[in-house]
């Protein structure tokens, strides 16, 4: 089903009420496998045993998922993210799921600047005064004087894809020796195209939330006619012997206020795990203070124009002794995931109507 056509049933209950139940019906014929697969992953995935052995809760808990993608196209995941169990249908026209964020995003995408945003080494080359350390790019064989040179001057370093997203494929690696160097320059090679990156001493006030992985804010803005949209900000931390702080990695996130930079909620897992404290470090979350908050905004402000025919932009900054710095930047953020306590859609349609005079 295209997007014209989910977007013209959700705009009708009726017909998402249809719509859900055919698929309902299908699954159970065994059509739709896919759907079927998806729904009992999530079912084990978030459901106590008891409920999950009740047949009658699960067929009306099928049917209302299956309702919910249709009528305010969220995923099977994000009905669980968002508790849609517990939200009538006006709580749910708040939230801005999956679907209806892609389609959204899309109206701003603009050709010329999307391989900024997904090719780091692109990235680094708009940015690199906001990254404040150096990078090189491995592509093959060629570059191993390039590596050497690095090397030799950062023996601890960072390994990331070129065009990774949610922290896969990032390590970090140490050379002591120059049989070690060769190994792990072989193995970069393997792997394809990838960044090599000076590690970030990240400051100690943000290392205490969970000092093996760098600890970052996601801070999403959205960018049109010289004004600025801060639409939302994270605390994003690593947790066990991660060295990456990323949700998909088991990692944890925590809202923050943007007039006050203070978490305002527990800090969530994508396993939905609340958190008052950090369960590693035992760091206090909720209510805790980024420090140099007003630095970091000025900081937003300054690298949004840069770009500026990129409308939307997912930041991710981390704090050092000297102070911020970029780690990357991503087109076609996650947002709702985000701060699933709440929903964006009111946030995410003022700028909407700014940009197309259209709702979302």
């Amino acid at each position: 089903m295209d997007r014209k056509t989910r977007m013209y049933i959700s705009e009708h209950k009726i017909l998402a009420r249809l719509a859900a139940l055919c698929s309902y019906y299908l699954i159970r014929g065994g059509r739709r496998a896919i759907v079927k697969n998806e729904l009992e992953m999530n079912f084990d995935r978030f459901l106590q045993n008891e409920r999950r052995k009740n047949k009658k809760y699960i067929k009306r808990l099928m049917k209302d998922i299956l309702y919910a993608q249709y009528r305010n196209l969220i995923d099977i995941h994000e009905y669980f993210y968002y508790r849609f169990d517990q939200l009538n249908e006006v709580g749910r026209q708040q939230y801005v799921g999956r679907v209806r964020q892609t389609i959204f995003w899309s109206k701003f995408e603009k050709d010329n600047t999307f391989e900024i945003f997904t090719q780091k080494e692109k990235t680094y080359q708009y940015f690199m005064p906001y990254f404040k350390r150096e990078l090189i790019t491995i592509s093959g064989e060629k570059d191993a004087s390039v590596f050497s040179d690095f090397v030799s001057k950062h023996n601890k370093f960072v390994v990331k894809p070129s065009g990774s997203r949610q922290g896969k494929g990032v390590r970090l690696a140490t050379v002591h020796s120059e049989e070690e160097k060769k190994k792990i320059f072989l193995e970069i090679c393997g792997g394809g195209k990838s960044i090599i990156e000076e590690v970030i001493e990240q400051d100690p006030q943000m290392a205490a939330f969970h000092p093996q992985s760098v600890n970052t804010i996601r801070y999403v803005t959205f960018y049109h006619k010289g004004q600025l949209t801060k639409i939302c900000a994270v605390l994003r931390m690593g947790r066990g012997g991660n060295t990456v702080d990323n949700a998909c990695a088991g990692g944890i996130y925590a809202p923050i206020d943007l007039d006050a930079g203070v978490v305002c909620d527990y800090g969530t897992t994508h396993m939905l795990e609340k958190y008052l404290y950090h369960p590693d470090t035992g760091a206090q979350i909720l209510g805790a203070h980024i420090p140099k908050w007003d630095e970091l905004n000025r900081l937003v402000e300054e690298v949004a124009k840069v770009v500026p025919g990129q409308k939307q932009v997912g930041w991710d900054f981390a704090l050092t002794e000297k102070g911020w710095v970029m780690v990357e930047a991503n087109n076609h953020p996650g947002i709702q995931w985000l701060v699933h306590r709440h929903g964006l859609r009111q946030e995410m349609e003022t700028v909407y109507l700014a940009y197309n005079e259209e709702r979302l």
